[in-house]
């Protein structure tokens, strides 16, 4: 049996060593042959693409008609400090990378490990690059600097983890800036002081800054320069009707503009002074209605059940109270075949007006295309039943629902007439000839809200590594800065705004951690709740017979006593409930790794031993 048993082991031995072998040349050559590949080549298996340049950047490195040199300031220690970094750091390299090999030439890459005291951290500070500090005092880098042939410079301060689905937008925005130095020039005009002076700029000017020259104008001007690209007209309530002439004349003559008016402007009643708080906080398309076809219902704020946001939770069931007039609308509620809003995930209004086609004064009418409506279940309720001390579980009440969903947002093309039919109003600039009818046709976008640019709407601001970080958890900056380029006819970066990367969890583990955060909290509620209710019981009893509960041997204190007993033996049962559910989920977990580790390498092995049986058969019943 022994020696049997011995040639059985031989036979096996010498099945799997060839077998082995012919798996491990195998994958050697397959490795020597994907580096012989031209530097151009790749396969990208992902599901989201993310390491496949998106067409928008393709596009922006083919207008490249001189070099772009890149220096990527990495240091080695922040990795080692903190391993979880890792992937991220590769990430970061590898899509660089990428750019210097489909610029073909035209990017130029220099990685720089800008160690503590040396030239290369000075020179990483003098550009404007963030430090992230290190336990022993000392700073580690991740950040971009890059330069075009007449010395125009743009800087990533440092690449932050948390912005990683931004990664390609912002390095094809920058490499875009430097392709093309000239800024494209924005207006403000409107009575919302989105410059300050309290805190000052918000977020969103500081957004469009990144990208624009963006400056406020004078609420009683005359002129609006011809050298603006696009104006910007946020709550035009109360500009005089010279003022309102100078942007008809502007538009007419070939200028671009958003226009933001609003039914109820909550961020408008919001950072007004306290003496002003009954002031009007509303605004309308004015004279323009009835040039451009387009009009705010009167009266109307747009609502939306299904897309609510929900405020509040209360009662036993965990009820939730929605404000059906603050929405959070998806995709489904976005224009697909317009570049502005194409790529948007998500954008946030509040209090918005419903956007109606009106009877258009004159021979010529823009065309108006939806941009952002509400679903079919969208509405409106009056703009009477909104206050400040408004209870929002009143507002279905009032809610009427509509024939079709609500335009939220519009874009206006096509020949149009002037809002003054009648020539220059009284104190107009009269310097140039009146426009009656359009040179060119007009392009506008009419957002009815002027509530999404308020910075809690979109944005939250925290502290990372020592400086205030705004992350965006909806769209709302992404919208305006699109309609921005779109409106200036430059290059399409919309698509990148919306690629986030898509997290790939384990669906087990990440199913189970909800089972187990939710029992635990099911758990804890229970303990709370039996908790209170002994506790009310018991402050009963004592303060019905106070003398009988300082009797150690009286029912009160027997009570207190259970009570401590039972709390006891839940707090044991809520351990033992956390313990098992977390076991649940390192066993899980193990196995998961196992089979990375050892499953999968396994698989393969027996493969390649099926793979060398066959072999042997065929070579052995070849003639």
């Amino acid at each position: 049996m022994r020696g049997r048993g011995g040639r059985t082991l031989a036979r096996l031995a010498a099945s799997v060593w060839p077998a082995a072998g012919l798996a491990t040349v195998l994958f050697v050559a397959a490795n020597l042959l994907i580096l012989a590949l031209p530097a151009g080549w790749r396969i990208d298996l992902t599901e989201e693409k993310r390491y496949t340049l998106a067409p928008a950047t393709r596009a922006v490195l083919a207008t490249l008609d001189e070099p772009i040199d890149l220096t990527l300031y990495r240091s080695a220690d922040l990795v080692r400090d903190q391993p979880a970094l890792g992937p991220f750091v590769d990430r970061v390299g590898e899509l660089i990378g990428e750019y210097v090999v489909a610029a073909g030439g035209m990017i130029r890459l220099s990685v720089v490990d800008p160690a503590p005291f040396s030239p290369a951290e000075d020179r990483a500070l003098a550009a404007g690059l963030v430090a992230v500090p290190r336990a022993g005092g000392d700073s580690a880098y991740l950040g971009l600097v890059a330069h075009n042939s007449v010395d125009d410079r743009a800087v990533v301060p440092l690449f932050r983890p948390q912005e990683a689905g931004a990664l390609e937008y912002d390095l094809t925005a920058l490499v875009a800036a430097l392709a093309v130095p000239e800024r494209p020039r924005v207006g403000v005009l409107g009575r919302l002081e989105l410059f300050g002076p309290d805190g000052g700029p918000w977020l969103i000017v500081q957004r469009l800054a990144e990208f624009f020259d963006i400056a406020p104008i004078a609420p009683d001007t005359g002129t609006i320069d011809p050298a603006i690209d696009v104006l910007l007209l946020v709550q035009p309530r109360g500009l005089a009707p010279a003022t309102l002439y100078a942007v008809d004349q502007f538009l007419l003559d070939g200028g671009r503009a958003i226009v933001f008016v609003d039914p109820y402007s909550e961020v408008e009643r919001r950072h007004r002074p306290a003496a002003e708080r009954f002031a009007p906080n509303n605004s309308d398309l004015g004279p323009f209605a009835a040039a451009w076809g387009v009009a705010l219902a009167p009266g109307a704020v747009a609502a939306d059940p299904s897309r609510a946001v929900p405020l509040v939770q209360d009662g036993p069931q965990g009820a939730r109270a929605d404000n059906i007039v603050w929405l959070s609308l998806g995709r489904d509620g976005m224009a697909e075949a317009d570049a502005i809003t194409s790529a948007l995930d998500r954008v946030n209004l509040a209090t918005a007006g419903s956007l109606t086609a009106v009877p258009v004064d004159g021979p010529a009418a823009p065309r108006l295309t939806p941009l952002i409506r509400t679903t079919a279940e969208g509405g409106t309720v009056p703009v009477d039943a909104i206050r400040a001390e408004t209870d929002v579980r009143t507002l279905p009440d009032r809610f009427g629902a509509a024939e079709a969903p609500v335009t939220l947002a519009a874009r206006l093309t096509g020949p149009a007439v002037s809002a003054f039919p009648d020539g220059p109003p009284d104190g107009a600039a009269g310097a140039a000839a009146h426009l009656a009818a359009s040179r060119t046709d007009l392009d506008i976008v009419v957002v009815a809200d002027t509530d999404l640019l308020a910075d809690t709407l979109w944005a939250a601001v925290a502290e990372v590594d020592g400086q205030p970080t705004a992350t965006a958890f909806a769209n709302n900056d992404a919208f305006l800065v699109n309609a921005v380029e779109a409106l200036r006819g430059a290059v399409n970066l919309a698509p990148l705004r919306g690629r986030a990367e898509t997290p790939r969890p384990l669906e087990r583990l990440a199913a189970l951690s909800q089972r187990i955060d939710a029992e635990t909290r099911a758990a804890e509620a229970r303990l709370l709740t039996e908790l209170a209710t002994a506790e009310e019981a018991l402050a009963a009893q004592l303060a019905a017979d106070s003398a009988a509960s300082a009797d150690p041997a009286s029912a009160e204190a027997a009570a207190l006593a259970d009570l401590r007993r039972r709390l006891v033996d839940i707090r044991r049962e809520l351990r033992g409930v956390q313990h098992a559910l977390r076991r649940e989920g390192e066993d899980l977990a193990f196995w998961v790794r196992f089979g990375h580790v050892v499953g999968l390498p396994a698989a393969v092995l027996l493969l390649a031993l099926a793979g060398g049986a066959v072999l042997r058969r065929w070579r052995a019943g070849a003639p």
